[in-house]
């Protein structure tokens, strides 16, 4: 019955992603994965927003990265059903910004930087917390290549509501990212309010599964 449950709230598009996980989490909720070429997308059709991406850094994709120019390629997610994706006139004079959780600055290749222009990669983000706070955080990851043979990141909503949507796409109240170290054995779980707010939250991985779909049991073996 377990087993059951689970392939009815999951959906994988286009194969596994598990080269994108040092430990990979479980959702409790009904999904889409989204696998692309350096990371993967757990969608969720009902907000219309991920619940979380994940992908991994390492020196080489963070040099080559650099080493391209960004191109604003925001694009419908067409691997999704047309009821469950949102639209580039969804965000059309929302006030927010179309906020990536895996950012196209991670991505070594224009495929992959594109893939990253995805809606289904994207949340409404307050401007503020996206150019300011939430670009610092995404820094700081790459930062830690320089000490990490592979740092993984996991980054996604909040929601302590769903009652604010912009045209059927929720807003997130918070955002997440959590930072894995392998080598230090330690892992940062930090959390931002989706507002001018500059405050950085560091939680725990309990405290956060009382917030999101998520459940981090493998992390704790």
């Amino acid at each position: 019955m377990k087993t059951l449950l689970f392939l009815l709230l999951t959906i994988s598009l286009f194969g596994s992603c598990d080269q994108f996980y040092y430990k990979k989490p479980t959702v409790t909720t009904i999904h889409r994965e989204i696998c692309n070429e350096y990371f993967v997308i757990e969608y969720s059709p009902t907000t219309k927003t991920p619940i979380y991406t994940a992908n991994v850094l390492t020196r080489s994709i963070v040099r080559n990265s650099q080493e391209i120019g960004r191109k604003d390629t925001f694009h419908e997610e067409e691997r999704l059903a047309p009821s469950e994706r949102s639209t580039l006139n969804d965000y059309k004079r929302s006030g927010y910004d179309r906020g990536h959780m895996v950012p196209s600055d991670d991505m070594p290749t224009y495929e992959s930087q594109y893939e990253t222009f995805s809606l289904a990669n994207i949340v409404p983000q307050n401007a503020s917390n996206n150019r300011g706070i939430w670009k610092k955080l995404e820094n700081k990851a790459r930062e830690y290549t320089k000490v990490e043979e592979k740092v993984y990141v996991i980054s996604g909503p909040i929601y302590d509501n769903l009652s604010t949507k912009i045209n059927g796409v929720a807003v997130p109240t918070r955002l997440f990212k959590i930072i894995m170290l392998p080598q230090q054995n330690k892992t940062l779980v930090l959390v931002t309010n989706n507002s001018k707010d500059k405050t950085i939250d560091v939680i725990s991985l309990e405290e956060l599964e009382k917030f999101v779909p998520i459940r981090f049991d493998k992390f704790r073996k």
